[in-house]
């Protein structure tokens, strides 16, 4: 009987702190299981080439750079933009590529399509138009300010709509 009373008596100790101190630390289980999930929607893409994702860091397949960290939350998107040679790509791909909430962007001189990849939360397609035309280049929505157009290299310049 003394031995039943005992047990009783450490059990329900055992309960109460467990009762008391959520389950040993669940705030830190937690914790690991959001960390874990914010893992899970990462992917790694090229920058020149964003049609290409992997799960894991390393190099593109078609270029050989870098891989960058995307998410899951990322969406791509392919608008018109006008040029006409490297240049034109290196200046629409180099203003892109200093925006931190666009992690790929890359533009094909033969189609006149820049495919990029962006955090929707952080800005919007109509910005990533604006940032295009504010170096001089119209876009498929925005057209870039005349001034600026003019101040292009002349290899850049490319036949205009009205």
């Amino acid at each position: 009987m003394k031995k039943l009373v005992i047990t009783s008596l450490f059990l329900s100790v055992v309960f109460s702190l467990t009762l008391f101190t959520g389950c040993g630390g669940t705030a830190k289980q937690d914790e690991g299981k959001a960390e874990s999930a914010n893992k899970t929607n990462v992917f790694y893409t090229c920058p020149m080439h964003p049609n290409v994702k992997s799960k894991k860091d390393g190099k593109c397949p078609e270029c050989g750079m870098a891989l960058v960290e995307a998410s899951l939350k990322s969406k791509t998107e392919t608008i018109g933009v006008n040029g006409n040679c490297g240049m034109c790509k290196e200046a629409i791909e180099g203003t892109l590529g200093k925006n931190k909430a666009i992690s790929a962007a890359s533009w094909d001189e033969s189609t006149k399509k820049l495919t990029v990849t962006y955090e929707p939360d952080k800005i919007t397609i109509d910005q990533i138009r604006q940032l295009v035309a504010d170096v001089g280049y119209d876009t498929d929505k925005i057209r870039a300010k005349d001034e600026v157009y003019e101040e292009l290299p002349g290899c850049c310049k490319y036949v205009r709509k009205k």
